[in-house]
């Protein structure tokens, strides 16, 4: 969404709550969301925001039952930065997913801008080549609680039946002559 001013954040939110009622090519306009801006309770937040301080939009705007997940790109590599913590069920459909991207301006300033992930799936994707050089993409579909990905819808609900919201994702490394216990049931599962 190109805007001039600081609310990049809010206008993927907004993107992601009023996208079915916005014209498909008039959604990259910031100036289209700006008649919501007045339903949110802004008051005594600072923009741009920080990826620390999401959760403090999330408070002070519960009715809308959202939660935003905020990724940084890095080396090439993407990395969960942020996780929403909300617990409500109805969160499902709300969830705003974002990438950060870091830069510097004209006055040697370091400046954020958010960036609306319209499908997860498609941004978590692993691209391969082959011998030829050709692309192709896996078919995965991503957990939201967890970002674990499956290769069918079935398997995915079947995780998130018992998939803990609050626990969040740890990779552990084995040491030598040591044997890995899971503490997640889904993790024995083969994806």
């Amino acid at each position: 969404i190109t805007s001039e001013d600081n609310f990049c954040l809010l206008y993927c939110i907004l993107a992601k709550l009023y996208a079915s009622g916005i014209p498909a090519n008039s959604r990259q306009d910031a100036n289209v969301y700006k008649k919501y801006l007045k339903n949110f309770n802004l008051n005594g937040i600072k923009f741009p925001i920080h990826p620390d301080e999401i959760h403090i939009l999330e408070e002070k705007n519960k009715k809308f039952c959202f939660g935003v997940n905020v990724f940084l790109e890095c080396n090439q590599e993407i990395y969960l930065y942020r996780q929403h913590e909300m617990e409500e069920e109805s969160l499902k459909k709300n969830i705003i997913n974002v990438l950060l991207l870091e830069g510097i301006n004209d006055n040697n300033e370091k400046i954020f801008h958010y960036i609306l992930i319209q499908d997860i799936n498609l941004f978590l994707q692993k691209k391969y080549r082959n011998t030829t050089g050709v692309f192709s993409y896996a078919n995965s579909i991503t957990c939201s609680k967890c970002f674990a990905k499956f290769r069918s819808v079935y398997k995915k609900e079947r995780h998130e039946e018992i998939c803990s919201s609050h626990q969040k994702s740890t990779l552990l490394f084995k040491r030598k002559g040591e044997i890995i216990k899971y503490s997640r049931p889904w993790a024995s599962y083969p994806h």
